[in-house]
């Protein structure tokens, strides 16, 4: 199952490819995958490993933080107002690992 913040993720991944002016294939060929694995990255249908959000990152002249940007206001991963799925009263970007990779 697609989970919101993989797509929100490579929303991010796929405008800011765009902004750059680059094609799938020029991003593909800088982080030394095919670009059929960008395609999948910017639909959500693959996860990005935390390592190859920072090679797409570092390709795209961005910080991690910036394929985070805006998923607040979406509500991703939201159930009822103020909790995420897992039942947490967290915002959603409060998981340690958004934290640590978003400083």
């Amino acid at each position: 199952m697609v989970h919101s913040v993989d797509i929100h993720v490579g929303r991010r991944v796929r405008q800011r490819r765009w902004l750059v002016g680059k094609t799938q294939g020029e991003l593909a060929e800088a982080l030394g995958i095919r670009f059929q694995q960008v395609q999948k990255y910017e639909s959500g249908a693959n996860r990005i490993s935390a390592s190859r959000l920072w090679d797409i990152a570092q390709a795209l002249s961005v910080s991690v933080g910036y394929f985070f940007e805006g998923l607040e206001q979406e509500g991703a991963g939201a159930g009822k107002e103020g909790q995420n799925t897992q039942g947490s009263t967290a915002k959603p970007c409060a998981h340690p690992t958004v934290r640590a990779m978003t400083g």
